[in-house]
């Protein structure tokens, strides 16, 4: 603005005093008036930048889920009175290896992110989700029974062994193997804590529901049992 009003110029040295002393009166009130907006500008821009970072840290690109430091990180906002029941589903695609070896890593890629799909569409409303690592889910939920988390559990078996996954030329069926934990929060227990009960028992039962055939739900209740009749692979 000052060049274009010619306060600036090539001929400055011969500026009369007067007009340089308006001209500093003038940035100086410029000065004052934009650095505040200029600030505020930037704090939102930083402010942005750190919710994107944030978000992509926490998050699976593949699957839009939480990632496995997301879950944690989410969880540690919840509270944990004493008493609160907390269950989790760990859950991982049987044969995903022959997946990708008969298929392709593209392939495995599309049935990760389909699968993505799916529990962010029919589990989000009642569980934290998280690829928790290659194909391997897991699903926290709060306040919640050993009868209502098997439940849950085995409506996602079944809706993920009827789905027909879409591949670039063909459709693929898939099957999980899950394995189930409902704890109760002792006092002064902390997430770190309860995910590691949690994840103690799941990861058990889920061998477990592998070792029996695969397509199959392990609940918490099932351990010592000879037989369940409703765990029989669909």
């Amino acid at each position: 603005m000052m060049v274009y009003e010619n306060l600036i110029g090539e001929h400055l040295v011969d500026t009369p005093p007067e007009i340089m002393t308006l001209v500093s009166i003038r940035l100086g009130v410029a000065a004052m008036v934009l650095t505040p907006f200029m600030v505020s500008v930037t704090i939102d821009a930083v402010k942005t930048l750190n919710r994107r970072l944030e978000i992509r840290a926490n998050t699976d690109f593949l699957t839009q889920l939480l990632s496995r430091a997301g879950l944690f990180d989410k969880l540690n906002d919840v509270p944990l009175p004493s008493g609160r029941s907390v269950g989790m589903i760990l859950f991982d695609i049987d044969y995903f290896k022959g997946i990708n070896d008969n298929f392709g890593h593209q392939a495995g890629d599309s049935v990760l992110s389909e699968l993505g799909y799916i529990l962010r569409r029919d589990c989000k409303e009642q569980f934290y989700i998280s690829r928790f690592g290659g194909e391997e889910f897991a699903l926290i939920g709060l306040d919640i029974s050993c009868e209502q988390l098997y439940q849950q559990a085995e409506a996602l078996r079944l809706r993920v062994a009827r789905h027909d996954f879409s591949l670039s030329d063909r459709s693929l069926s898939i099957t999980i193997s899950l394995g189930l934990e409902v704890v109760t929060v002792d006092h002064d227990e902390e997430w770190a804590q309860i995910i590691t009960r949690l994840v103690t028992k799941a990861d058990s039962r889920l061998y477990l529901s592998k070792a029996e055939g695969r397509n199959l739900t392990t609940p918490d209740w099932s351990e010592g049992s000879p037989a369940l009749s409703d765990r029989t692979p669909t």
